[in-house]
């Protein structure tokens, strides 16, 4: 669960239990070569940088990121709330008095225990994923989190050629090894994300030349797992913070 001890702006997640667990995904981010006569080289093209909502420019090409991390937050539906499917639980195990003559101070502590007792669980749902709680790795993009590829349904495909698409290849800084490493994967389990389908992120471009943020446009969206969290002003969201959109956002 996240820990708000430094505000709730700086949350950060804690190891995965009932209510929130990790989540992987890769993503592959294509970026154009502008020799058509109506752009002709006058745009530069960008990903995003969940670190630090960032767009970072990107050569021509295909970008894979191979595994992206985020601890996600659950919900529990219940279908029929009452007494039928449970009750809370609560009790009184000690109560402790002290006093302080000096201060002429009575203190009385109450050690509440609470818990719960579930009659009929299959009223109870839990709804998976439904909230980000924080950002674990592979979402920056340094040479680790972000490499060039080729265009690729799988990352298997994305991969072709190098010996990344290998899981019993062991070799430093390749991917399995990043995979194994860094995602704490298995071979068995590496060897399925291989053969996963790969979703398209979201490229943003500007005119040449340009410096402002604000210039940046979106040129194609995110087709996969942040659909429109895939934007500079939503990064803080996938890091667990709480805000207000600064537009509506369709649902």
């Amino acid at each position: 669960m996240p820990n708000y001890a430094d505000g709730t702006a700086f949350p950060s997640n804690e190891g995965a239990g009932y209510l929130n667990d990790i989540a992987r995904w890769s993503t592959k981010y294509i970026i154009p070569n502008d020799t058509t006569p109506a752009d002709n080289g006058k745009f530069e093209y960008g990903v995003v940088d969940y670190e630090n909502g960032r767009i970072e420019v990107k050569d021509p090409g295909t970008w894979i990121r191979p595994c992206m991390r985020a601890m996600m937050g659950s919900v529990i539906l219940c279908a029929n709330p009452g007494s039928a499917t449970g009750e809370m639980l609560f009790a009184y195990p000690s109560t402790s008095l002290s006093s302080d003559k000096e201060i002429e101070t009575l203190k009385c502590q109450l050690r509440v225990y609470m818990g719960c007792a579930v009659y009929q669980p299959e009223n109870l749902l839990r709804l998976p994923h439904v909230s980000f709680e924080g950002l674990k790795d592979g979402h920056k993009t340094n040479t680790t989190d972000l490499k060039q590829g080729t265009n690729g349904d799988t990352l298997r495909a994305c991969l072709a050629g190098s010996e990344e698409t290998n899981p019993k290849s062991g070799a430093p800084g390749n991917t399995v090894t990043h995979l194994r490493d860094n995602c704490e994967m298995e071979d068995d389990e590496i060897e399925k994300v291989m053969n996963e389908t790969v979703h398209e992120g979201a490229v943003w471009r500007r005119p040449k030349n340009s410096t402002g943020s604000a210039e940046w446009t979106i040129y194609s969206k995110n087709t996969g797992h942040l659909g429109p969290l895939d934007d500079p002003e939503q990064c803080d969201r996938l890091h667990g913070m709480h805000k207000c959109s600064i537009a509506p956002v369709s649902v």
